[in-house]
């Protein structure tokens, strides 16, 4: 055993092996090293010292095996560990042949009962009044926070390629098979920006767009814990995360996630953590944790539920047949379970492609009696197919006596540019409107709920 010094004394001991006692503050994600060990970086404050936060390098054989804090204020008892130095930076390494560790809850409780140990560690009733003066100082000092940075962003606000932090509630952790991967659901009640889709209509009848960006929709159960207004941000962990899911604890929990990126795929957002990407712990009382409850409630409060891009960009292309109607999202729509006889939704949406796409087809004469169209609808919260058939078809589009006058619709709704022919097999780009739309449900004889677009009319 060591010798237990402050963090504050740190500085003083390069070359010793010590003890140390701090809140966990941050930790990166478990990660291979570039030999055989597993190694995440914990920061580390107390009593003596919150700025600079303390690193502890923590390297163990096997990847379970390193210390994975639960919840904000969770404490750290590390045994013999060596302080180090490197370019003027003092840290600690955490040596598995040598060191041990125990986490502790950071809740103010008589009781000291650690929930996550390394071999070779005693705790002694010393480490316990230790622990229980670090317990009380962290209540009494709620000065432990996110943290200010240029580049921590709301969802709102994110771009392409461009790292940030984000401060956001972990909703879910899954692991994705068709990438071999795990990934995050995070929310911080923003709406992500929308985007353009690249392509070209006839490729949604052979290569459809994806309405999610894991392999397959999530089970009922599961997105109905979901947030229904806001963006739910699919995060991705590449390689070097590996297991990532099985010893990520935060879920439902406020974290902030430093240094990570988002990219496009398919007119979708998704993140991307790296291998320096770290999680640090919040609580409910931090500053930035309770302003994005704060504006999120706020737009609660005034019933508004649809994405607020939808209001920048004037939706006045469709009219539907109900007036004071309360807009849903299609989260909403997604997750109502229900029992009801004619289960009817209106939305604020974009359609981003049509199937099929030819529209002479619609003027073939075996299809004048029957005219169906499948529409992929979306919002800041999901993407769904709804289907536009018969009457609905013909309600919708309105008078429409050439394939011409049938293209024109169809481009305007789409936001195909206006000198690009909607057959061309050429790759462009198309900015689709927000509209409103009413949306029925079904269910098929299977089960499966079918949505249909209904009681719309386009006004062009």
């Amino acid at each position: 055993m060591g010798k237990l010094i402050t963090i504050r004394e740190v500085r003083n001991h390069v070359g010793d092996w010590v003890d140390l006692l701090g809140v966990v503050m941050e930790f990166s994600f478990p990660r291979m090293s570039h030999g055989t060990d597993y190694v995440s970086i914990l920061k580390i404050v107390d009593q003596s010292q919150q700025k600079p936060e303390l690193p502890v390098h923590v390297f163990v054989e096997a990847q379970h095996k390193l210390p994975i804090a639960q919840s904000y204020g969770d404490l750290i008892l590390l045994r013999h560990v060596k302080v180090e130095m490197f370019d003027s930076e003092v840290y600690a390494v955490f040596k598995w042949k040598y060191s041990s560790y125990a986490l502790f809850t950071g809740m103010e409780t008589q009781n000291v009962f650690y929930y996550q140990t390394y071999s070779r560690f005693h705790l002694s009733p010393l480490d316990k009044n230790l622990v229980r003066d670090l317990r009380r100082w962290l209540v009494l000092n709620q000065l432990l926070d996110s943290g200010t940075s240029e580049y921590l962003v709301s969802l709102s606000d994110i771009k392409e390629n461009v790292y940030f932090d984000l401060v956001c509630k972990v909703q879910y952790v899954a692991h994705d098979s068709r990438d071999d991967m795990w990934m995050l659901f995070v929310w911080d009640g923003a709406d992500v920006p929308p985007l353009s889709i690249e392509g070209n209509l006839k490729d949604e009848e052979k290569n459809p767009l994806p309405l999610q960006i894991e392999c397959s929709t999530l089970p009922n159960d599961i997105l109905q814990k979901f947030k229904h207004v806001g963006t739910v941000l699919r995060v991705k962990a590449d390689e070097v995360h590996e297991n990532l899911g099985v010893y990520f604890r935060p879920v439902e929990k406020w974290i902030r996630i430093r240094n990570m990126v988002c990219q496009v795929s398919s007119g979708l957002w998704y993140g991307l953590l790296g291998p320096t990407s770290k999680v640090r712990l919040l609580s409910n009382n931090d500053g930035i944790v309770v302003d994005r409850i704060r504006r999120f409630q706020e737009k609660a409060r005034k019933g508004c539920r649809s994405s607020l891009w939808s209001f920048l960009y004037p939706n006045c292309l469709t009219e539907i047949n109900y007036s004071d109607v309360q807009f849903v999202t299609l989260m909403d729509v997604l997750v109502y379970k229900e029992v009801s006889s004619d289960p009817l939704f209106c939305c604020v949406i974009r359609v981003i492609a049509i199937c099929p796409s030819l529209v002479e087809d619609f003027y073939l004469p075996d299809r004048l009696d029957e005219r169906r169209m499948r529409l992929t609808l979306e919002d800041s919260t999901a993407r769904i197919h709804a289907s536009l058939d018969d009457n609905e078809w013909e309600y919708f589009f309105g008078d429409c006596a050439t394939a011409d006058s049938l293209a024109m619709k169809i481009k305007q709704l789409l936001g195909v540019p206006r000198h690009q022919n909607i057959n061309d097999d050429s790759t462009f780009l198309r900015h689709p409107p927000w509209i409103r739309c009413c949306i029925s449900l079904e269910s098929d004889n299977e089960g499966n709920q079918i949505y249909k677009l209904c009681d719309t009319k386009l006004l062009i």
